[in-house]
């Protein structure tokens, strides 16, 4: 673990990111029209002040830290986690029965948000990554998302069913049909979009009766002895993400899956279990245990991690011609271009023979270039789209007439913008093409911005493309026509999923009660109320769960740290905060309602500095972590706490506050305040360092334990019943001390312990039961545990939990209920009740 520079990979990411020079955010019109759809991610008030690929960069940096980089055996330590998980919960199961009150997770959605960032508002969910469409009835629909799962849908996307919830991993990254047997999908797991939380994945799956009764079989993983320098690694893909995969028409024994870097932690910075990424085959895929061999005609160099494989495609009828779009994963662009083969066949034979590529297409040094490739044969004539670009490139898209041999068209004009994607393709790229009809394109880009960038632009003559992108949510990812009728097309963001009937002329969002996929950062439960909640989202604004039961977005953005006055006696006079972002030298600060009549977009109070804010004592030089942690302390109303590299403090909800920390050497990253005594206070620094008064004192006292991991400080818990009794909880892989407690925190460094968490995963989420403080639960990437005794044993809590990151969790303890944020499939609660009674079984140490 570390405590200083960030892995050199990941550091020449920041570098090139902060080093482009970008359009900025905005909402004025513009020569081609008035913009429809601004970029989601601020607030409007935030506007020009941070262009969109840097603000990328500082959220993905966030979500890196959350995640505990750099790190050792991430995948192999999940994995391990997982499997301790999954034999936890069989034992306790067989011991408790299925009928244990309260033991079972409901789901709360938001399933959807009714009112998106999008114009016209409509309803919203989270990120979509992958589509694809039966071969002949349009009406089935598999849809993969960020780290909601599969969803399947037979009737055009009026209902969705999960399909891959008892999953390793909801993160997807590929979804294809087998074009011999459309009844059995290939699911390829992590996602490829090279975000901080596209989390890793674990492997391929197979689902058979897909479209019937799902039989879902995997993950497999396994490589062939002897492919690539580092065949003692028995890994093809676990710590990766998983970008396409393809099947032989003629035979669908043979496969071909294409991966990239595997992350849950930063952009290009390959995992160190898994450095051979690229190109991989199998010939037995229909197998009860396929297995994998690298390609290695592709300048993949195994070992280096080189070589990440964004996109591919066989030229229809002929699966002996290969297309594929590599991009150099160390940034160089010395590789980076698109590759083809007329001897693809040859991969049965490896490792002995291997299918040879010539580039036909070279990026010319460009660094880290995403390609998306789209295919078209009528007749004689194959016709190939490539779209590229990357960190300095606004988008480009490349046409070629001979099956992608040689590339004489580029086309760099999008709807009056000089690209589609405004420097963010390494994120927001999608593409399809009509499989009738060459010069019928569909691109997808980044948000809105005048002669910046769009959502989405069609071309019908296969040179002028124009907006297609009406209600769409920004930030493209997906795209896919119905081979059965090209009128049907649909198209994934991160807001979720969209259709069109008439060829892109209009869209129809599909984000119903039976899609959820909303990736949450936080949650905030209100004191007395059993629904009203309200939580930051990626993308989707702070949502409101209210009274009723219904949901609603209450402020636009990319929400951050969330909270509720817990001296709210109704549920009208109800003061509320969450943050946006965060940006040095820009604006730091936070949003406030005093009454749920103004939880709406441009009716919070924004308090702290920066162009829009109201002055509150907040410095904008203060160095700050993207999200920003917010605490709350005692009192009527309570002392309201806010976080950079120094802990402030209000009295009066926001309006002022003050200086109650020295100035640390990093960022703090969590805070936790005694609901009995203001004075008890611990904070928790970026680089593992734990600061701690009981007495209210400044400066704050450095009580780390020499035993501590330097690692991200996720939570710092004080026991909401002894203002001597603290947590805190470490991101990160590498170590299983992960919760660490003291009785003594007046005593400073040498009262603390670790807990008997013995699991290598990260906690991102911690509380303590108010009515029991020796009920602790815990909230991590694979899950939820929990201790009946203080933390001297610990087991997975609850069943019917997907297999998804946990990023906040709160008790609402007038109704003995944990809620808890996920980050990809919403919200879920449990009971409380007779929790003591349930019994529990000691984590094994491994």
């Amino acid at each position: 673990m570390f405590r200083g520079s960030l892995p050199h990979r990941l550091t020449r990411l920041v570098s090139i990111l902060l080093a482009c020079s970008l359009l900025s955010l905005g909402t004025s019109a513009s020569a081609d029209g008035p913009v429809t759809n601004p970029d989601p991610h601020l607030p409007a008030f935030a506007a020009g002040q941070i262009d969109p690929s840097t603000y990328l960069q500082m959220r993905d940096e966030a979500i890196a830290r959350l995640r505990g980089l750099p790190y050792s055996d991430p995948a192999g330590a999940r994995a391990r986690a997982i499997q301790a998980l999954d034999q936890q919960e069989q034992a306790l199961q067989a011991m408790r029965g299925p009928q244990a009150p309260g033991s079972t997770w409901t789901a709360l959605g938001p399933a959807p948000i009714p009112n998106g960032q999008t114009t016209p508002s409509v309803a919203v969910s989270g990120r979509v990554t992958a589509i694809a469409i039966h071969p002949l009835t349009p009406t089935i629909v598999y849809v993969g998302t960020a780290q909601g799962g599969l969803y399947r849908t037979l009737d055009g996307g009026t209902t969705w069913t999960p399909l891959m919830d008892s999953a390793q991993t909801l993160a997807i990254g590929a979804v294809t049909i087998d074009p011999v047997n459309p009844s059995t999908v290939f699911v390829g797991t992590g996602e490829g979009n090279l975000s901080l939380d596209s989390f890793f994945g674990v492997g391929l799956y197979r689902i058979t009766n897909a479209d019937t009764t799902p039989v879902l079989a995997g993950p497999f993983d396994t490589r062939v002895a002897g492919t690539g320098t580092t065949a003692s690694n028995p890994h093809a893909f676990l710590g990766s993400s998983i970008t396409k995969i393809l099947v032989d028409p003629l035979n669908d024994s043979r496969i071909f899956v294409a991966n990239t870097s595997g992350l849950s932690g930063a952009s290009g910075d390959p995992l160190a279990t898994h450095a051979d990424f690229g190109l991989y085959f199998s010939a037995n895929a229909q197998a009860a245990t396929p297995t994998f061999s690298l390609v290695s005609g592709l300048p993949s160099s195994p070992g280096t991690g080189l070589g990440a494989v964004s996109d591919m495609v066989f030229e229809p009828g002929n699966s002996s011609n290969l297309l594929v779009g590599l991009q150099d994963a160390d940034f160089s662009g010395i590789d980076d271009g698109i590759y083809r083969t007329t001897t693809a066949a040859l991969a049965s034979q490896l490792p002995s023979i291997s299918p040879v590529f010539t580039q036909t297409y070279s990026a010319g040094g460009s660094t880290f270039m995403n390609f998306r490739l789209a295919i078209n044969k009528v007749g004689l004539t194959v016709n190939v789209a490539a779209a590229r670009g990357g960190f300095s490139d606004h988008g480009r898209l490349l046409k070629s007439t001979d099956g992608g041999q040689t590339w004489p068209t580029t086309i760099t004009t999008f709807a009056g913008h000089a690209g589609f994607c405004g420097g963010q393709c390494w994120y927001d790229n999608a593409l399809a093409i009509d499989p009738t009809n060459a010069n019928k394109i569909y691109l997808g880009g980044a948000a809105d911005s005048p002669g910046a960038t769009s959502i989405l632009v069609k071309s019908t003559d296969g040179t002028t493309f124009v907006r297609s992108e009406g209600s769409l949510h920004a930030d493209e990812h997906a795209m896919a026509v119905a081979p059965s009728n090209p009128s049907i097309v649909y198209t994934g963001n991160d807001g979720g999923i969209w259709k069109s009937v008439n060829s892109g002329a209009t869209w129809t969002s599909l984000n119903n009660s039976t899609f959820s996929a909303t990736q949450f950062e936080s949650l905030a439960v209100h004191p007395t109320d059993r629904n009203f909640t309200i939580g930051g989202t990626q993308d989707n604004g702070t949502p409101w769960y209210q009274p009723n039961g219904t949901w609603t977005r209450a402020d636009f953005g990319d929400g951050g740290f969330a909270l509720i006055d817990q001296t709210a006696v109704d549920t009208t006079t109800v003061t509320m905060y969450h943050t946006y972002s965060n940006s040095t030298n820009q604006f730091i600060g936070l949003a406030r309602v005093t009454s749920t009549s103004n939880a709406s977009d441009n009716h919070w109070d924004f308090f702290g500095c920066g162009s829009g804010a109201t002055p509150n004592g907040i410095a904008c030089t203060d160095n700050v972590l993207f999200y920003a942690p917010m605490a709350l302390g005692p009192g009527s109303p309570n002392t309201l706490y806010f976080g950079t590299d120094r802990l402030y403090r209000s009295t009066n909800q926001g309006t002022s506050m003050t200086v109650v920390s020295q100035v640390f050497g990093a960022d703090l990253s969590a805070i936790g305040i005694s609901p009995q005594n203001d004075h008890a206070r611990i904070i928790g620094l970026t680089d593992g360092t734990v600061l701690a008064t009981t007495t209210g004192a400044n400066p704050l006292t450095n009580v780390t334990s020499g035993s501590m991991p330097a690692a991200y400080v996720a939570r710092a818990v004080i026991d909401p019943n002894h203002s001597n009794t603290a947590y805190v909880t470490f991101d990160g892989y590498g170590f299983t001390n992960h919760i660490w407690k003291t009785t003594t925190l007046s005593a400073g460094a040498s009262g603390w312990a670790a807990t008997n968490f013995n699991v290598d995963v990260p906690v991102n989420a911690f509380v303590v039961d108010p009515n029991n403080s020796q009920n602790l639960y815990a909230g991590t990437d694979i899950g939820v545990y929990a201790s009946p005794d203080g933390g001297a044993t610990w087991a997975p809590f609850g069943t019917g939990l997907p297999r998804v990151a946990v990023f906040d969790m709160a008790i609402q303890n007038s109704h003995r209920i944990l809620r808890i944020a996920t980050h990809g499939r919403g919200l879920y609660e449990i009971g409380l009740v007779n929790v003591t009674n349930f019994l529990y079984l000691p984590l094994v140490r491994r």
